[in-house]
């Protein structure tokens, strides 16, 4: 700078103003604890604005929220300075998560035509590696859930992955998910969490998720920011009414009685709705289609709602327990209950008609009829049943006996005996000849050529002569057919007249 023709006073002056011009111009500066730091840890920045005439905690740092995720310390106005004498000096303090690892920019901030100058970060992953991202859908309906999960892997058993449920998501309804810690094969855990969103609006959408923290022994060690992610939000069919719900409904109920029930008291229908929504009061509503006329008389219903987060999806789901009353006897089949969804996956409406089986109702006169009708067919099924028992003792006691007297034979007359206890043990006539007998044993039990030779040799024993070792040869094999007997038809029930004579048989 050159000045002529000016008196040395004069000169002296003015360059006093002209440095003091010089000092007082306006500054944007950022400075940073470190070059370097690691994913999941705090870079600390500080803004320092000379001689600003904005407000440094009004800066737009929108610049820094693609690579960073923001926390404001402090900001304070009016601070003295020696570095920059008799000027105003304000300081924002912030810690700047960096979003993703590699070399990062730290971009020019401005605050109205004052500008800072940019600066390079270095950021490497620790040891619990890049989180793994992923999205269930990247561009879903509005008011349809999608999953967003993100996993790393740690050395520490204690360790937990934690998400703050106070924080909203802009233009999305949210809700963390359950959190979970499994062991590798490596001897490392797995650490898993998440959110179930739903957005409000169809359009395109920024995702800003909170941060997600990481802890060892209940110790705060890292703060994960995830990428900002860009989502297409689907519109819904114009035709759709907002009482449908963008999910798969399913229907459950159930009575409180099964068997029978009584006119004029009061029956509980349990009903139970589940959905993957984020709200329980965006299921279906289904109790106005009940409704009290001639035949059934309902009552107030007691209603509860909940949202439950499991580790890959949120449930919504509503109880309903409806009492209500049967008013005549007879069959009856309560109201079906019908209810509608739109399902993403085809993108239509689908329906579902819920039935419940039909209930019979009887009044005072005809539930003594009917257990009248009961006891009197216990009464027969006990009686058939002890029947049927004292047969299979009678018929038991006399093959038993029947054996008995072939294992110890003695004459052919044994024979003879043997084979009349047989017929009594299967209530065939007492008196029956051999052939009879072989005939009736025949039709009851599996025969070959072996019993066809056994009757012949019994005939031959009984009406000629004999020896006794061919005596025990027959009843050796006669108790070996007996005790190895099939059924020609098995489980046949004997008819209770027969055991009435048997038993007066047995008595006698």
């Amino acid at each position: 700078m050159v000045i002529k023709n000016v008196p040395g006073h004069c000169f002296l002056l003015t360059l006093l103003l002209y440095s003091n011009i010089c000092f007082a111009s306006p500054k944007l500066l950022v400075f940073t604890d470190k070059n370097e730091s690691e994913l999941g840890r705090p870079v600390r920045v500080e803004l320092y604005g000379i001689s600003l005439k904005n407000k440094l905690s009004e800066i737009n740092l929108s610049n820094l929220n693609k690579n960073f995720g923001i926390v404001t310390e402090y900001s304070t106005e009016g601070v003295n300075d020696p570095r920059w004498p008799k000027q105003a000096v304000q300081i924002l303090r912030l810690k700047l998560y960096p979003r993703q690892t590699g070399n990062i920019i730290i971009p020019s901030l401005s605050t109205g035509n004052v500008h800072s100058t940019e600066k390079s970060l270095k950021v490497f992953a620790g040891p619990e590696g890049v989180p793994q991202f992923t999205i269930s859908s990247s561009s879903p309906y509005e008011r349809q859930q999608f999953i967003v999960q993100m996993k790393i892997t740690s050395r520490d058993l204690t360790s937990r992955l934690t998400i703050n449920d106070q924080i909203n998501i802009p233009g999305f309804e949210s809700s963390p998910l359950l959190f979970k810690r499994s062991r590798q094969n490596n001897g490392r855990y797995l650490l898993k969490t998440g959110w179930a969103l739903t957005a409000l609006k169809n359009g395109v959408h920024q995702l800003n998720l909170p941060p997600v923290e990481y802890s060892v022994s209940g110790v705060l060690r890292k703060k994960y920011y995830l990428p900002l992610q860009q989502l297409n939000i689907k519109m819904l069919p114009s035709y759709l009414p907002p009482t449908i719900p963008v999910a798969e409904i399913s229907i459950q109920g159930n009575l409180s009685q099964n068997i029978f029930f009584k006119t004029d008291s009061v029956i509980y229908w349990d009903i139970q709705l589940k959905g993957e929504l984020n709200n329980a009061y965006t299921l279906p509503p289904v109790l106005r289609q009940l409704k009290s006329n001639d035949k059934i008389k309902f009552f107030p219903v007691n209603s509860s709602r909940k949202t439950q987060a499991f580790e890959n999806n949120l449930i919504s789901s509503v109880n309903h327990s409806i009492p209500f009353k049967i008013k005549k006897s007879g069959f009856f089949t309560p109201p079906e209950i019908k209810l509608q969804y739109f399902d993403p996956a085809q993108g239509k409406i689908k329906s579902i008609v819920f039935k419940t089986k039909k209930l019979l109702a009887l009044n005072a006169f005809w539930t003594v009829i009917l257990a009248a009708l009961l006891a009197l067919f216990s009464f027969y099924t006990i009686r058939l049943i002890y029947f049927q028992w004292q047969g299979f003792q009678y018929s038991t006691a006399k093959q038993k006996e029947a054996i008995n007297l072939l294992q110890n034979i003695s004459a052919a007359e044994d024979i003879r005996e043997a084979i009349r206890l047989l017929s009594e043990a299967e209530y065939w006539p007492r008196n029956t000849s051999l052939s009879q007998w072989s005939h009736n044993w025949s039709e009851k039990y599996l025969t070959d050529a072996r019993f066809s030779k056994l009757v012949n040799s019994i005939s031959q024993v009984c009406y000629a002569q004999y020896n006794k070792d061919r005596l025990n040869n027959i009843a050796k094999e006669l108790t070996d057919i007996i005790n190895n007997k099939k059924p020609v038809k098995p489980f046949v029930i004997r008819k209770v007249s027969k055991f009435s004579r048997y038993r007066n048989m047995q008595l006698k």
